[in-house]
């Protein structure tokens, strides 16, 4: 940029942690955590118990 003329310092958000980054992009973490909660208790146990199923033939 500096070939063209554009000399300007840029300003950037500060992302330096986890949290300031899914605020700046705009995540709704606590939504999140909720959905991922819902689906680690109904989800995840079906997914393991269809495991264990399949798993029984081999």
């Amino acid at each position: 940029m500096a070939d063209l003329g554009e000399n300007r310092e840029i300003s950037y958000p500060d992302i330096s942690i986890k949290a300031k980054a899914q605020d700046y992009i705009g995540l709704d973490m606590k939504k999140l955590n909720d959905e991922k909660k819902i689906f680690l208790e109904s989800v995840a146990p079906q997914w393991t118990n269809t495991g264990k199923e399949r798993e029984k033939s081999y």
